[in-house]
């Protein structure tokens, strides 16, 4: 019974398939026919083949359309990246221009403030021009000589020339009194200005060892890669030091990331204010976790030589929106680090 049906239903797949073949094989005729009608072609396709070439173009068009949508969300996506690129290098610009005019400016005060401190003496101030009723200096100080002015008296006591003596020290009282508002406005000034520098990259990431820094043996952009030998971009610095001196965080900030990665080796991200953050790879180290409030100077690891690194060294970046920026203008903008330390 079971052979019965088995031998039933490999005739009725035989004679499919015999039916199939031959419509395969059967022919289309195409024919084209122009409108002169001098000469008309003929093709004959069968319809396997016919078959054949609707798939093709098929899958062609199919293909085609899906490249073409591609593609224009692929260009959509690159046009939106330059034009942030091109709104950070914008930023990016204003920002080294701002920071260059305060270093400037504030150069520029320092100096004037180290000549007005060598030249004007608090104790000769205090005997020469200017005293309250407690005989203590100060441009807030009670100036007698406004008093004295203001009795009308001033007549048959003093010769002329006196009078003009008296009032130079006048003025140079209310001049006094001019570079105290001044200096109060350079103490401002500098405080706000070194809160910023706490939230910016502004110092050398490598606090330093008995060979001291470190030197810069590979700078931000193109350069040979030294394992394939071809022409690669180099986002960052290396800085070549002691295997395990300590590497510092740039700026105040927090821990985004750290562990350990086939290429950066293990490394340590660290966001900062103003869209900035810094990455230091290649660490034998790392003294801090994810999450981790930074200091500006705290030490974060030591280098090393872990990942894809030829020697014991710190690959150092600054990123602006995460992207990457050179390096080399903030490792030594601030100043007043090295002198707090």
């Amino acid at each position: 019974m079971l052979s019965n049906r088995l031998r039933l239903f490999k005739r009725r797949v035989s004679i499919i398939y015999d039916i199939f073949l031959r419509k395969g094989y059967e022919h289309v005729t195409i024919m084209l026919i122009p409108h002169s009608e001098k000469n008309i072609f003929t093709f004959k396709i069968s319809n396997f083949m016919f078959l054949f070439f609707t798939l093709i173009v098929f899958v062609l068009v199919v293909g085609g359309s899906y490249l073409f949508v591609d593609r224009t969300t692929f260009e959509e996506k690159v046009s939106d990246l330059n034009d942030n690129y091109i709104e950070s290098l914008s930023v990016l610009e204003g920002i080294k221009t701002n920071m260059h005019l305060l270093s400037n400016a504030s150069n520029q005060v320092l100096d004037v403030t180290k000549n007005i401190i060598d030249i004007i003496h608090p104790e000769d101030i205090q005997k020469k021009v200017i005293y309250n009723d407690n005989h203590q200096g100060g441009p807030l100080g009670k100036n007698p000589f406004l008093d004295f002015f203001s009795t009308g008296n001033v007549k048959g006591k003093i010769d002329k020339e006196r009078l003009k003596e008296i009032k130079k020290l006048l003025f140079l009282g209310k001049d006094l009194s001019m570079v105290h508002r001044d200096l109060k406005g350079l103490e401002i000034f500098l405080k706000n200005y070194k809160t910023i520098l706490k939230q910016i990259p502004s110092i050398f990431p490598v606090l330093g060892s008995s060979v001291g820094r470190g030197y810069i043996t590979s700078y931000y952009g193109l350069r040979r890669d030294p394992f394939s030998g071809r022409m690669t971009r180099h986002f960052g610095i290396d800085i070549v030091n002691l295997h395990g001196t300590p590497v510092i965080s740039t700026a105040n900030g927090y821990v985004k990331n750290s562990g350990y990665n086939p290429s950066k080796g293990l490394f340590v991200e660290v966001y900062h204010k103003y869209g900035f953050s810094t990455n230091y790879f290649h660490l034998s180290s790392i003294y801090v976790r994810k999450g981790q409030n930074l200091s500006k100077g705290q030490v974060i690891g030591r280098i090393g030589s872990t990942g894809r690194s030829t020697g014991s060294h710190l690959h150092y970046e600054i990123r602006i929106n995460n992207f990457s920026i050179n390096p080399l203008p903030f490792m030594n903008l601030d100043r007043f680090h090295e002198m707090d330390i």
